[in-house]
């Protein structure tokens, strides 16, 4: 694949992961601010933080187009969208992760769509970079307030305080990194299938254009092989039209001639005949 190649299809790629958080953001956007309004999700102490996050991401969604756009190399793309990822996308789900009770609550999961994401978009090596930082992100939710160093915000009161349980908190943190690395890496793996499959389908269509090509030079130098044929084939019928002409111009010619030679031996013949009967009667 040449790099203008590469570069429209990463930035293709970018596009529709873009779309995807779009719309993922202003639902879930939509859904806060209707649970803040009505009262429903009165459990939720800090759903303006939430929201404000959300809010805040959605926006730099559309900075960030406006800053793809400027972009005219494959390594440009790549190193903007992995600074997108690592200083604006994963803070901001951080804070939404917090607010929602980190450890306790089910927020670890929301890391896992810029990492399925990320899978689509970069070759591995890249890719496992987000996964490592989302890693680092979460595993600071989950000790800081283990650790007591920033206040620990539930997504609801269970009074259990599984925050504070040690056993609880490596378990949660083994499962989730892991299932960040499995998920990231099943949905790489699934991306470079589809775009190796996609690669096969272009090789194989420029093979059929390359031969679909050749066959119409050789049609077209048959075809006039053929013209230039039919163009001498007709030159050689007039031309023996033409000897066939003559030679029965010359025949009727010579046919005419013979005739009138005839005629005149015919004539010849009488006239001899008469002179013979003169003669006879003369002597008579």
């Amino acid at each position: 694949m040449n790099n203008e190649q590469e570069f429209k299809d990463i930035l293709a790629r970018i596009r529709r992961t873009f779309n995807l958080r779009e719309i993922t953001l202003a639902l879930f956007l939509a859904t806060l601010i209707f649970l803040k309004v009505t009262g429903l999700g009165y459990y939720w102490e800090h759903t303006g933080w939430a929201i404000l996050s959300l809010a805040i991401w959605l926006a730099t969604c559309y900075i960030f187009r406006f800053l793809v756009a400027k972009q005219t190399s494959a390594s440009g793309l790549i190193n903007l969208y992995l600074a997108y990822d690592v200083f604006v996308e994963l803070p901001l789900l951080a804070i939404i992760v917090y607010s929602a009770g980190g450890v306790e609550g089910i927020g670890g999961m929301f890391f896992l769509f810029p990492i399925v994401y990320t899978s689509i978009v970069f070759p591995r090596k890249d890719a496992i970079l987000i996964y490592t930082t989302a890693s680092v992100y979460y595993v600071l939710l989950v000790l800081l307030p283990f650790f007591n160093i920033i206040p620990f915000w539930p997504y609801f009161d269970s009074g259990s305080n599984l925050y504070h349980n040690w056993n609880y908190v490596i378990n949660n943190i083994i499962f989730t990194v892991s299932t960040f690395y499995l998920v990231g890496l099943a949905a790489n793996l699934i991306a470079d299938l589809l775009k190796k499959r996609a690669t096969e389908l272009e090789l194989v269509k420029r093979e059929l254009e390359n031969e679909k090509t050749t066959l119409e030079t050789k049609v077209k130098a048959r075809t006039k092989e053929l013209a230039d044929l039919a163009e001498g084939l007709d030159e050689k019928v007039k031309e023996r039209t033409k000897q066939l002409e003559d030679e029965k111009k010359t025949l009727e010619k010579f046919n005419k001639l013979s005739v009138g030679r005839e005629l005149k031996m015919m004539e010849l013949k009488k006239q001899i005949e008469e002179l013979k009967r003169y003669q006879g009667d003369k002597k008579a």
